[in-house]
């Protein structure tokens, strides 16, 4: 279990890292909006988590260890976007169609409503 929490935090600090770096990156030049490093991030975390759990399928002895490290640590600290991949595609894969429209229904309006929400009552003061 330790083990697995280390591989875990390692795996997370290095996603974390390459996060803020694609930022740095983009945030230097003048050229392309900070936004493109995002969506960067969560196209090559969503492709990479597939490529895991398509490997997993393959090969799940020899890709099991490596499994919170990279999914869960690396994947999860690039982008939670991967995540919210997966889970799709579980629910998609297990043929819960109506649970994966709601799924997704919520993940975009719930969560974007919750930032605009909080921002809002903080810019008003009201905190």
């Amino acid at each position: 279990m330790i083990t697995t929490l280390i591989s875990v935090a390692v795996g997370g600090a290095l996603g974390a890292l390459m996060r803020y770096g694609a930022s740095i990156m983009v945030a230097g030049t003048t050229i392309v909006p900070v936004w493109v490093a995002t969506l960067t991030v969560n196209i090559t975390g969503c492709a990479l988590m597939g490529v895991m759990v398509g490997l997993m399928a393959q090969y799940p002895v020899i890709i099991e260890p490596w499994r919170p490290f990279i999914m869960v640590g690396f994947l999860g600290a690039l982008t939670t976007f991967s995540s919210f991949a997966l889970d799709s595609f579980t629910l998609l894969e297990q043929g819960h169609y109506l649970t994966l429209c709601g799924y997704l229904a919520a993940s975009f309006t719930i969560s974007l409503s919750a930032f605009f929400a909080a921002y809002s009552i903080i810019k008003a003061g009201q905190i």
